[in-house]
């Protein structure tokens, strides 16, 4: 029982050395940065490079204060290196505009042809007479992520909608409702 105990004691005070020895060499590989706890509700933590400790930073005014008592800064050699990017870079040269492409009109229960989406969004400009509920789905088929669900009003209604479009490609309505109605399709490009 002895030699286990004794064995035991000399496991741990070997293995010591190689546990502070990670602590450290993690530390200093993070030092400087901003480290999110994703399992634990998204805390943010600051690691701090002169002490090596991290600092809860419980919110955005505790974020802030830390960072002013221990951010380190920057010189102005350091920021005289940052390249700085042409104007026409920054700037999209093309202005994108809603342009109409299709509209559709009817009565009652539609489901539409198909329409071709070309940039990243859509607006749809809907109208509806009736007395009953007016649901319209615009649907992807070979991406169902961009299933934009619009409506859902009961009476007379005049509004509009944005889509979201995952990937640019072929859409259609279906449009579930007892009046009459008018969909203008917009292409954002």
């Amino acid at each position: 029982m002895k030699k286990f105990i004794l064995g035991l004691l000399v496991g741990i005070l070997v293995s010591i050395p190689v546990f502070s020895y990670a602590a450290i060499s993690i530390s200093s590989r993070l030092s400087g940065r901003i480290l999110l706890q994703v399992e634990s509700k998204g805390e943010a933590w600051y690691v701090n490079p002169v002490d090596g400790k991290r600092y809860y930073m419980a919110n955005g005014n505790e974020a802030y204060n830390i960072m002013r008592k221990l951010g380190l800064g920057i010189t102005n050699k350091d920021l005289a290196q940052i390249a700085i990017a042409k104007e026409s870079a920054m700037v999209d040269s093309v202005e994108k505009t809603y342009k109409t492409i299709k509209t559709f009109s009817g009565s009652g229960k539609f489901h539409t042809e198909e329409f071709s989406i070309t940039g990243e969004k859509f607006k749809v400009i809907w109208s509806h007479t009736g007395t009953g509920n007016f649901l319209m789905a615009a649907n992807d088929e070979e991406d169902p992520r961009s299933t934009c669900w619009m409506g859902n009003v009961t009476g007379n209604f005049a509004k509009y909608d944005v889509c979201t479009a995952y990937s640019k490609g072929n859409f259609s309505l279906n449009i579930t409702t007892d009046g009459n109605w008018t969909v203008e399709i917009q292409d954002y490009k």
